[in-house]
């Protein structure tokens, strides 16, 4: 690869750098961001066109006007730059992904003179020079764009003063240096800045980058042991700076950890300090800081491992009540469904639609697209399609068609291999999904074929596995989705060993019922760690025509068709709740519909004689009430005007169109009240 781009850099090393406009400068540098997926309207450009008595503030890039002033200072931030809560600006708050990797000061301030071909070479003063490297793939992470820029400094490729580096200005090829120290040497006159080398085409990976400069040799915790066991003050002092502002959390956190502990400070005694700071800070609902905070106790343990003494490690923290609960509560993908972090697992029979329903929710939360009336938060989707890849993209094409969108402008990934978690394969996963710029949430459908060869009711094998799908929970900082059968024995929940569910934050079973000849599905949040359980999705299953095939035969998927009358209302039970239906069934041609309570009660206790006449006091009345009160709260009648009727939100399942008039709706075959089934069929349809 880099003999061929010798050749380009030799074809461009001309008078022709002088012609590249700022346009055209910026447009090559953000082109691979573009052809990632990162639109305008998700990741803007922000530039600074100042006079000499001008700001810093900048602005979203806006065209040619915006640059084209060549007596002015001509800056890009070398990140894009998006909107959070209504506002844009240069900000890590606002940061999108990072397009470049430029070195500052190459030939007077850094002391290594860097040996892989920069992208571009830029003259911004008698012999200074900005050496850029256009990245192939954005980097989307700003705490790993500021380790990134860390490590260069550690590795003297650049200054170490540079505040805020993954959000830091530099200079675009057309325009002046009008600082003071230049306009004095140039009797009052700017530095013209000058573009020395350009090779737009030249671009590299991350892992190439970092390879080209051996920045994989450094150690990004703290460059020595030396420089952890010195105990700078002025360089705490800034860390701590950087906390309490947010301006920077993982290397800051890594350095003064590493430094209280090679001091002796144990690592109880460090986790409080360091998060005493933390809660110092007013961005505590910011991601970044429940990341950090989070993570604080195995950051310092790791630094204990490596500057402190054995006899100082300890896992166990001790924290007042007043600073536990001051820690932000859970952030929702999907309010009271899905966590922001942690394990999840959707698990249901074959032929449920487990798989159906899970890529509906992720394609709902990767669109921010509200789901089922709940609101998501847009989020990064990685969906580890383990088993039946080319079902899966028919079900893509049937989901897009479906809702009219154009699904290359969804933030979803697809990995259409199998990973064996039984082995180290969550390592190369890991790297897989950070070098497309890392993920929200990860999907792996299905647990059992991402496992192949593991024993599911072992606690050895299945807690191996489960450590792994924990990994890379912990390494992206973010959900991952297992999607998992039942087993033999439906009431015993996900099939194997017990400890999956004990490990999971959220699980939601997925089960279908077929009634009259019709399929229905619904989704249960069967456990909610951090929320409420027992909430209830009904769905079916659209199926959508794709094309045709070679043989002129139509092409199908589903769709997730959401229906709340397709709701299962719980069964009566009991004597009395059963004769609260009968009774109602029985007066209905009588009474139009619409039943008197009074003679409801009379024919139930008709109905149900008194048991032991000589009782003191006849019950049979307040007995009865509570069981029409209790038939009302379930969902099957209506109460208006002293009079009961048939719930007119009665899901489908439970009435059947067809069914008699005189009958009660039953759910299922076997209810006592006997009522016929719809002779209508509905073709089955399986998520496998």
């Amino acid at each position: 690869m880099l003999a061929n781009c010798v050749r380009l850099s030799t074809l461009w090393e001309s008078n022709l750098v002088a012609k590249i406009s700022n346009v055209d400068f910026l447009k090559a540098i953000a082109r691979p961001a573009r052809q990632s997926g990162i639109d305008r309207t998700h990741g803007q450009v922000w530039i600074n066109s100042r006079a000499q008595t001008g700001g810093w503030t900048g602005k979203v890039y806006g065209g040619q006007k915006d640059v084209n002033d060549e007596t002015h200072d001509n800056y890009f931030c070398i990140s894009l730059v998006k909107e959070v809560e209504g506002r844009i600006a240069r900000q890590k708050t606002n940061f999108c992904a990072l397009m470049c990797v430029v070195l500052d000061d190459v030939g007077t301030k850094v002391e290594n003179t860097p040996a892989l071909e920069p992208s571009w070479k830029l003259e911004t003063s008698p012999g200074n020079e900005q050496w850029g490297y256009i990245l192939s793939e954005p980097l989307r992470s700003v705490d790993e764009a500021d380790a990134l820029f860390n490590r260069l400094a550690d590795a003297g490729y650049t200054d170490t003063g540079a505040k805020a580096p993954s959000t830091r200005y530099m200079r675009l090829p057309i325009g002046v240096n009008s600082k003071e120290e230049h306009l004095r040497k140039n009797d009052g006159e700017p530095y013209p800045v000058s573009l020395k080398h350009w090779v737009p085409d030249l671009t590299y990976s991350l892992q190439e980058f970092e390879e080209g400069l051996n920045l994989n040799k450094i150690q990004p915790e703290v460059s020595s042991q030396a420089s952890a066991l010195s105990f700078d003050v002025k360089d705490n002092a800034e860390k701590i700076r950087q906390i309490l502002t947010g301006e920077s959390y993982h290397d800051a956190l890594l350095t003064l950890a590493a430094s209280y502990i090679a001091k002796g400070m144990s690592v109880a005694d460090t986790v409080q300090i360091i998060q005493g700071m933390m809660l110092v800070n007013e961005d505590q609902n910011d991601e970044r800081w429940k990341q950090r905070f989070q993570d604080i106790e195995r950051l310092v343990t790791s630094a204990a491992k490596k500057y402190g003494q054995e006899s100082q490690l300890t896992s166990f923290t001790v924290v007042s009540a007043k600073d536990f609960m001051a820690v932000s509560p859970p952030t929702w993908a999907v309010k009271n469904v899905l966590p922001q972090a942690g394990m999840a697992m959707i698990f249901g029979k074959s032929g449920a639609g487990k798989s159906f329903f899970t890529l509906d929710l992720m394609l709902a939360i990767a669109r921010g697209a509200e789901w089922c009336g709940l609101k998501t938060k847009p989020l990064r989707v990685v969906y580890v399609v383990a088993e039946g890849v080319s079902g899966f993209r028919n079900r893509l094409v049937a989901y897009a068609q479906y809702h009219g969108i154009d699904m290359t402008r969804v933030p979803i990934q697809i990995i259409p291999q199998t990973p064996n978690l039984c082995v180290d394969d969550d390592k190369a996963l890991i790297q897989a999904i950070k070098a497309k710029g890392s993920a929200d949430i990860v999907v792996i459908d299905t647990l059992a074929q991402a496992s192949a060869g593991a024993n599911e009711n072992s606690a050895e094998d299945m807690g191996a596995v489960l450590k792994r799908c924990q990994n890379i929970q912990a390494a992206l900082g973010g959900l991952v989705v297992l999607v998992h059968h039942t087993g033999k024995d439906d009431a015993r929940g996900a099939r194997g060993w017990s400890g999956l569910k004990a490990a999971m934050d959220t699980e939601i079973e997925v089960s279908a019922t077929v009634n009259g000849g019709m399929k229905t599905m619904e989704a249960r949040v069967t456990k909610q760690k951090d929320g409420e359980d027992g909430k209830v999705f009904p769905f079916r299953l659209q199926q959508i025509v794709l094309g045709e095939d070679e043989d002129g035969e139509a092409i199908t998927s589903c769709v997730v068709e959401f229906d709340d009358r397709l709701r299962k209302l719980p069964e009566p039970t009991g004597k009395w709740q059963q004769q609260v239906l009968a009774s109602v069934a029985a007066l209905q041609d009588e009474y139009a519909g619409t039943i008197p309570l009074h003679a409801l009660l009379a024919h139930m206790l008709k109905a149900q004689p008194q048991e032991n006449s000589a009782a003191a006091r006849d019950s049979r009345k307040d007995t009865a009430e509570r069981a029409v009160k209790r038939v009302v709260v379930m969902g099957w009648l209506d109460v208006e005007g002293g009079a009961v009727s048939l719930s007119r939100n009665i899901p489908q399942n439970a009435v059947c169109e067809k069914a008699t008039v005189s009958s009660i709706p039953s759910q299922t075959s076997h209810n006592p009240i006997g009522v016929r089934s719809c002779e209508d069929g509905y073709e089955e349809q399986s998520d496998e």
